[in-house]
């Protein structure tokens, strides 16, 4: 069997969209699923006239290949985090716990809940580190469909990992088949959404591995008890043939040929994970899936239990495996922590960052003095801002909006276009003055006319 390890680098913003529920506001996954990695591999073997290769590398007996998830660095990876691991709410000297090893302290009016982090950083030989996920969201003004105009009422917003904040990402291929060669893996792929408007494109880097490595798995228990934590998602199929929403007896028991074994102790959550065919266009069944973190402690008395439960880190567990769903580590090191410190603190910002259109986050502090001044602006026709607004938003010199205005301002009924060509003309003739930065002061003064029309 071939093992090759995928570092995947940004090379321009991602976003691996989550389906909103309500509203206009689209939200990025924090990895890359192995169904999107393998999609951008499979259309650029297409492009490069390697399409035999599709069937080998993608069918459902083809290798088995992973998520790629997030690099705090070149040495730190990171991997889901562990259902197990609690926090006290309001006492961050309690630290977090693994309430797989040990029990919740019986404290009086104590409440212990989950981590909301998604994602451990593994330190070597250092107490997991946990991490939020990294993002950025920037605001978009609808277009009208016919006319091309904005829509000022109409905002969404998009998610999307800034490879200036989060620019490594890494995976792997358990190739049983052996087709899969390091120089074909090694490719430029455009993964995510809004591929055409500049997002989406990484570089693939492979490396092969020694057959027999065992990925975050350990093959011998230190202490004799034998922990696995799902790495991605998993689909397990019961005896009924039913979704399971967590691992039963008989799920391990099928999985390791082993009658004797049984699950201890379980941490878990599960949903449904709707699926989408980009062959057909049409949603894919929706499927039960465990959540990936979840942890079980397994125990049997069969004399070969420690070599069958690697077949858990080896072949991994449930269906759609080559898809990405089932990877399991085996007595992994961070499991084998009774109990880690909290980070400090942060400066206690709330909520994720926000980058108005064409301004990087650092230049958010210019906004300010250009909504100041178009607060002043709540007498002027609110139908000539938005008239402008238009010309701006497709307009790529400045220039454009200065001659429309003015050609406004000089007719011979000029409908008070005269009064707002005065109350424009600061901002049109300061020499700091960009697309961009007039762009904002337009929305800006549209949203404050707007409240001042309510009042």
């Amino acid at each position: 069997m071939n093992v090759f390890r995928i570092d995947v680098t940004l090379k321009e913003p991602l976003t691996l969209g989550i389906t909103p529920a309500v509203g206009n506001e689209v939200d990025t996954l924090g990895f890359i699923p192995a169904t999107s990695l393998r999609g951008a591999i499979a259309a650029s073997l297409f492009r490069s006239g390697n399409s035999h290769l599709v069937e080998k590398w993608f069918g459902v007996n083809g290798p088995r290949w992973t998520p790629a998830l997030p690099m705090a660095s070149a040495k730190k990876p990171c991997v889901p985090m562990p259902a197990s691991f609690l926090r006290e709410k309001s006492d961050d000297s309690q630290g977090i716990r693994n309430i797989a090893r040990v029990p919740i302290p019986d404290t009086p009016g104590a409440q212990w809940k989950r981590m909301t982090a998604p994602w451990i950083v593994l330190e070597g030989g250092h107490d997991p580190v946990p991490k939020a996920k990294t993002a950025e969201t920037h605001m978009h003004l609808a277009l009208h469909y016919a006319r091309h105009a904005n829509r000022e009422s109409a905002l969404f917003s998009r998610s999307a990992i800034d490879p200036a904040d989060q620019k490594s990402f890494r995976a792997f291929v358990f190739d049983e088949t052996e087709t899969i060669t390091k120089e074909l893996l090694e490719r430029r792929v455009f993964l995510g959404k809004r591929r055409s408007a500049g997002n989406g494109a990484a570089e693939l880097r492979a490396t092969r591995l020694d057959a027999e490595t065992l990925v975050y798995s350990q093959k011998l228990s230190s202490d004799g008890r034998y922990f696995i934590q799902l790495l991605s998602d998993a689909i397990v199929v019961g005896a009924d043939g039913g979704l399971q929403r967590t691992l039963s007896d008989a799920d391990i028991r099928q999985a390791l040929g082993i009658n004797d074994v049984v699950v201890s102790q379980g941490f878990s959550t599960s949903a449904s994970y709707p699926g989408w065919s980009n062959t057909w266009g049409v949603p894919r069944e929706s499927a039960g899936v465990i959540h990936a973190g979840a942890v079980y402690e397994l125990e049997s008395k069969h004399p070969d239990f420690a070599n069958r439960i690697m077949l858990l880190a080896q072949h991994g567990i449930g269906i759609r495996r080559n898809e990405g769903f089932g990877w399991v580590a085996v007595n992994p090191d961070w499991l084998t922590f009774d109990r880690m410190a909290l980070p400090e603190k942060g400066t206690g910002a709330v909520g994720p960052k926000h980058a108005w259109p064409g301004f990087k986050l650092e230049q958010s502090e210019a906004l300010v003095p250009l909504a100041q001044a178009a607060a002043k602006l709540r007498n002027i026709e609110i139908a000539h801002l938005r008239a402008v607004a238009s010309v701006a938003q497709h307009s790529a010199e400045l220039t454009a909006v200065k001659s429309f205005v003015a050609a406004m301002a000089h007719r011979a009924n000029t409908r008070k276009w005269d009064e707002t060509a005065r109350a424009l003309n600061g901002v049109l003739s300061d020499k700091d003055t960009d697309m961009p930065r007039l762009r904002f002061f337009l929305e800006a003064a549209i949203v404050y006319a707007q409240k001042g029309d309510a009042a």
